[in-house]
């Protein structure tokens, strides 16, 4: 019985005794006409919104896993919304959730486990079969160009175009604004899907299995990515295996699936031009409604998408066209094999930064372009077969580059033009930082961060990497770790997220994460405790390389502190898109709330008690009591995500052309890459041209200004009009 048959039976018996709480959810259904058909719609929702949060959870243990309340809740939230219940109870989103967990777990394709020992440990739910039994859901994906948007809901969705907004009066008065109108040009933006790169994803579908080698007998053992590892002892490339716990195994499971949503959502569109919805968070970040099919997806998603119309390509394209590529592929060389055709002398750079590799995507964008032109042959057999190529970075992109530049070249030979559809994507240089750094006008962070003209771009990750090693010589000189290691595995994704004001466990967690799957914890001697005590001292070197932007961060919480102790209980203000940030933050406290999930194994009677984290509201004021900790924290890393997104927003009303959008990537057809390099560039420029940014933002965000004695972080020396001559921001 599949699920959808299993859900109308169990609506057709619980009618009758529709109080109690676990069938709520069924009883709302069932007294909604049609509900049959209502069911298989919904049915199809909840999978595939269990699929968005089990597949992209970054922070479990295990894999393609969330916890329990929460795919819950967040099921419900999405049906209440297909059933068209506005701002329903938790009693209402949790019985809806787990009516339908039920059905799914009843079926087999998820299991529901303690995530530790102990019967108070929250309930994890985790992916474990796909038997295709559900239609794909194109969510927000529609046929026909959209009507521009007129009021708070999309017609689509039916959601808010700005989350968690319900004011319909208020949202029409931002009509006029660049920030809706450039959601109108995302959403009018025709798509097609990449036949070429989605025949080859058919024929080569990922990993399914693994070698593991038996710690005690030294034999190789292939284990299926699906099912329960041996018992027994095991390395994985040369690294402890942790069986299911284990992140690399997470990560080729998740993979997988996810695969799997792609190109079956891909399939179902066929050939037929397309269109996406779009919406915006509380700071106006734009997303794509589709969780999985989107230009906002992964490597092979990405490549799947092509825009529903054809521009020329000419030589000024072209150079475009290879300097994507060869980014996609992103080879890596070492001081001694640096190839002949390069026109800069990285050896003297590299010694310098204390390296002895460079990758591609570090080189000057001539050199990148020369890469493509050095390895036409590679990249001509790659599209000629139409094979994925697994060495590359990015395979399925790079496999649909080389598509386009060998129909290009085989269009030039015959002397006939060429028109191509495929989006080229230019990246900002750590956004969060070139921000901050414009900000406050930070000359050496800026430089590092691409504001300035460079011959060869500054590597912002290896200066924190280096200061790093300055602050911890006695740790780093026993392990004798190369400075590209340190790079990758200790200071990246640290130095990239503490500009959005990650805290120390964070910053330690993901070190960990990384080091592990690099294989650093045991090459390197790396465990957990070290992250912590690295971590601290990474936050110190990041301090170093960017005072500027952090004595910003400071200051901006100093200005929330001020304003919440003055009686505002919400701050807000409004980007250089027009967008209305509303910005709120309040304590709250754990909120039980019992459901019923029959077939968890050791739970006789299916009973779940659910603990969510609801707001806490004052006896007193009968309101929502701030959170004046969360304010302060979390103020700087909304500021930079709303300055950020209204640099996306004056960029695509700016430049008007075919357009997709990852907030700090921004794509279009190839001949126009060049002119939207300098649209980004002069709308930055326009965004941060003023004499004093904490002015701006002041008068902008505070009510009681008048009484705030703070003083202002002294500005810098950054001519932010340098921007304008920087070959590396956005490229």
């Amino acid at each position: 019985m599949d699920p959808v048959k299993y859900l109308t039976g169990k609506v057709r018996k619980v009618i009758p005794d529709s109080e109690r709480i676990y069938n709520e959810g069924a009883s709302i259904i069932a007294h909604i006409d049609g509900w049959e058909s209502l069911i298989g719609d919904a049915t199809n929702i909840a999978w595939d919104t269990t699929l968005k949060y089990c597949l992209k959870n970054k922070t479990s243990t295990y894999k393609a896993a969330a916890k329990l309340t929460f795919v819950s809740t967040s099921i419900g939230t999405q049906i209440a919304a297909h059933l068209g219940i506005e701002e329903p109870t938790v009693k209402t989103t949790i019985s809806l959730g787990d009516l339908f967990i039920e059905s799914f777990l009843q079926q087999g394709l998820v299991e529901i486990f303690r995530e530790f020992e102990g019967r108070k440990a929250p309930y994890m739910l985790q992916i474990i079969n796909d038997k295709d039994l559900f239609k794909p859901m194109l969510v927000g994906t529609f046929f026909n160009k959209p009507v521009p948007i007129a009021s708070l809901r999309s017609p689509i969705t039916k959601e808010p175009y700005i989350k968690g907004w319900t004011n319909g009066k208020l949202f029409a008065q931002y009509l006029d604004t660049r920030f809706i109108k450039s959601l109108d040009m995302l959403r009018q933006q025709p798509w097609k899907i990449n036949r070429a790169v989605l025949d080859a994803a058919l024929a080569e579908p990922p990993q399914k299995t693994i070698e593991i080698v038996d710690v005690e007998t030294g034999e190789i053992v292939t284990m299926n990515i699906h099912e329960k590892a041996p018992k027994g002892t095991y390395t994985y490339l040369g690294v402890p295996f942790k069986g299911k716990t284990d992140k690399r195994l997470q990560k080729l499971i998740s993979k997988y699936y996810e695969y799997t949503q792609v190109t079956r959502k891909a399939c179902l569109i066929g050939k037929q031009e397309f269109y996406q919805e779009v919406s915006c968070d509380y700071r106006g970040r734009v997303y794509y409604s589709e969780s999985f099919l989107s230009y906002q997806g992964g490597d092979l998603a990405r490549a799947l998408m092509m825009f529903g119309n054809e521009k020329l390509v000419t030589e000024k394209g072209f150079r475009w066209m290879c300097i994507n590529a060869a980014c996609s592929y992103n080879q890596s060389y070492d001081l001694d094999h640096i190839p002949d055709w390069c026109t800069t002398n990285y050896k003297q750079h590299l010694l310098g930064e204390g390296l002895d590799t460079i990758s591609v995507d570090k080189m000057t964008l001539k050199d990148r372009e020369l890469w493509s032109i050095n390895n036409l042959t590679l990249i001509q057999s790659t599209a000629f077969h139409e094979s994925v190529e697994d060495k590359a970075e990015k395979p399925y992109n790079f496999l649909a580059g080389c598509i386009d530049i060998y129909d290009y070249l085989t269009a030039k030979k015959k002397g006939i033009p060429y028109y191509s559809s495929r989006p080229i994507g230019i990246d900002g240089s750590n956004n969060g930082w070139a921000h901050l750094a414009a900000m406050s006008k930070d000359r050496s962070a800026g430089e590092l961060v691409s504001l300035t003209t460079e011959t060869i771009q500054k590597d912002f990750y290896v200066a924190v990497a280096k200061e790093l090693v300055k602050e911890l010589p006695d740790w780093f000189e026993g392990r004798q770790i190369p400075m590209k290691h340190i790079r990758k595995g200790i200071a990246k994704r640290g130095s990239m997220t503490r500009a959005y004001s990650a805290g120390k466990r964070r910053i330690a967690a993901n070190m960990f994460d990384d080091c592990y799957m690099m294989g650093f914890t045991t090459k390197y001697n790396i465990d957990e405790e070290q992250c912590s005590l690295l971590a601290g001292n990474l936050i110190n070197a990041i301090n170093k390389v960017c005072a500027g932007p952090l004595k910003t961060t400071k200051y901006l919480q100093k200005m929330a502190e001020h304003e919440l102790a003055s009686g505002r209980n919400s701050l807000s203000w409004v980007t250089p898109s027009g967008f209305p940030v509303i910005y709120k933050a309040f304590l709250q406290h754990e909120h039980k709330q019992r459901g019923t999930i029959r077939g968890i194994k050791g739970n006789k009677d299916g009973r779940v008690m659910h603990v969510v984290k609801v707001d806490v509201i004052g006896k007193d004021t009968n309101e929502k009591v701030p959170c004046r900790r969360s304010f302060a924290s979390g103020i700087s890393p909304n500021v930079v995500h709303s300055y950020d997104a209204a640099h996306l927003a004056n960029t695509v009303c700016a430049f008007g052309g075919s357009f997709a959008a990852v907030h700090d990537s921004f794509s279009t057809h190839a001949d126009d890459v060049d002119l939207l390099q300098e649209v980004a560039k002069m709308t930055f420029i326009a965004q941060y041209d003023v004499p004093n940014f904490f002015n701006t933002i002041e008068e902008s965000m505070m009510n009681y200004r008048e009484t705030f004695e703070t003083e202002q972080p002294h500005l810098g020396e950054l001519d932010i009009s340098e921007v304008a001559n920087s070959d590396y921001f956005f490229c």
